[in-house]
């Protein structure tokens, strides 16, 4: 059974995630993750090391994915080292979230650009709040954008 925290949110600088999308669609190539028919550009959410959004935009030949910190980020209180065990179940994700798919965004646009608007407007961070169903299914329920800054640990 999943230790899951009912209602925990996860809470990201939103600067640091616009970086990260912006990396994932300038890429010229994109990594796969099960189930995908073709590349395209997205953020990966991803629990493993903590837990963090990812760019799945492939770098220049040679370097490495901690070589540059636009492509990772984690969310706060949830960096490498800690255990999101009790926050997502126990299981490792890696779910996609397109960035160039019209009407993934509420109005109907890209979830980049819903990300540049939010960040041009003065929002400060990303919270997601998440919920689990069944055995180890995770998921996004809601994404809200706030200017009030970070108020510590998120999901605790």
């Amino acid at each position: 059974m999943s230790t899951f925290i009912p209602g925990a949110r996860l809470v990201f600088p939103l600067a640091d995630v616009v970086a990260a999308a912006e990396h994932a669609a300038a890429s010229p190539a994109h990594g796969l993750v099960d189930g995908d028919t073709g590349p395209y550009p997205a953020l990966w959410w991803v629990s493993d090391d903590g837990t963090y959004l990812m760019s799945n935009g492939i770098p220049a030949k040679g370097a490495e994915p901690d070589d540059d910190p636009r492509r990772l980020v984690h969310a706060d209180g949830w960096g490498p080292g800690t255990d999101t065990w009790e926050l997502l179940g126990g299981d490792d994700i890696c779910e996609p979230y397109p960035l160039c798919e019209q009407g993934a965004a509420e109005d109907g646009g890209t979830f980049l650009d819903a990300l540049r608007s939010a960040l041009a407007e003065g929002n400060t961070d990303l919270v997601w709040q998440i919920s689990a169903d069944g055995w180890h299914e995770t998921r996004v329920t809601a994404a809200r954008l706030r200017r009030d800054g970070r108020t510590g640990r998120a999901g605790r």
